[in-house]
Formats: C-alpha cells, sequence, structure tokens
C-alpha cells in the first residue's frame, strides 16, 4: 500500500507540529506521537533537519486521504473472507 503523491512546493506550506495539531484539531502530544510511532513518515509527511521538523501541507492531508481510501477499499476483500468463513459453518463435534 503507497501513496503517489509528490509535494507541490510552490502550493505547499511547511507547518510547525503545533500549528499541525491546531489544524488537525489534536493535541501537541498528539502529533508528536504520530512522527514517533510512524504514523506520519519522514520524507513523506514531513521533513526533518536535525530537530527541525515541517509538516508539509496540504500535502500531508491528500496523502493521508489516499491511504485512508486504500484501507477503506482492502477491507471488503477482508470481511468476503470472514463471510466465507462463517457461511462454511461451525464444527459442532470438535474437541468430542
Amino acid at each position: 500500500m503507497g501513496s503517489h503523491i509528490k509535494p507541490d512546493f510552490d502550493n505547499c506550506d511547511l507547518l510547525t507540529v503545533e500549528d499541525f495539531a491546531e489544524k488537525m484539531k489534536v493535541a501537541k502530544s498528539t502529533a508528536h506521537d504520530w512522527i514517533a510511532s510512524g504514523e506520519l513518515v519522514d520524507g513523506k509527511h514531513y521533513v526533518r533537519i536535525r530537530s527541525v521538523i515541517r509538516i508539509l501541507w496540504p500535502t500531508v492531508i491528500e496523502i493521508l486521504y489516499a491511504e485512508a481510501n486504500e484501507k477503506r477499499l482492502a477491507k471488503p476483500e477482508a470481511l468476503q473472507l470472514q463471510k466465507s468463513t462463517l457461511q462454511e459453518g461451525i464444527n459442532l463435534s470438535y474437541g468430542k
């Protein structure tokens, strides 16, 4: 799974983590957690030069939206697998 959106630096704002958190309506610590956990990826969602982090806006939203759509489109296959497993029935004699 991967997004093919490339930053348009001519039309892209570089936000601080604090400004990004404000736009996303989350706590600053949540935005830092997203970075630390890998939810936001260096070179894809943001750029880092030593300790300075700048979030690519609105590119980050476009990428996250595209990734969410990819995940949502992948889910019907998983749901179909669960349905087919359920349709096979339950082995009531298991363990007897």
